[in-house]
């Protein structure tokens, strides 16, 4: 990680850490000491994002994560695609409030990235929302993605 940078200028910039460690193969594991703490900003971008129209950057910095994983030796395997597809996911949460057009114009796109990055990788874990992807079916997905919230 030692070239890795923040993308300037997006919202959601913090999702290229996680994205990339994760695909990288670390781990998280959970304590009982409280070593971090994640305040809820009634005024932050999380909770403004859904009628903002920025909120589509959640997109963009998903399509810059799997363009830059090589330079950062992570791999296109299966780790890294069940991450995307809960990726996809958030994605979908974080516009939901946006047009449907805007949504469904975001849901072709990640379907192309699987497509590119993911054509032979079949999910144990999100096999649901892998076959909407598969098959562009948008309405299913958005069915699949506003149960998971």
């Amino acid at each position: 990680m030692e070239h890795f940078q923040f993308p300037e200028g997006y919202w959601f910039e913090d999702t290229p850490i996680s994205f990339m460690l994760y695909g990288a193969g670390y781990s998280s594991k959970i304590i009982p000491d409280v070593v971090y703490g994640y305040r809820l900003n009634p005024d932050g971008i999380t909770a403004k994002s859904g009628e903002s129209k920025r909120s589509v950057e959640s997109y963009y910095i998903t399509e810059l994560c799997l363009r830059e994983f090589p330079q950062f030796g992570v791999k296109y395997d299966k780790r890294a695609y069940e991450y995307f597809l809960r990726q996809c996911q958030m994605n979908w949460s974080r516009t939901r409030k946006r047009p449907k057009e805007i949504r469904e114009a975001i849901f072709v796109l990640e379907c192309g990235l699987r497509e590119k990055y993911f054509k032979d990788q079949h999910s144990k874990v999100n096999i649901d929302i892998e076959l909407a992807l598969r098959k562009k079916q948008f309405h299913k997905f958005e069915v699949l993605a506003r149960t998971r919230r």
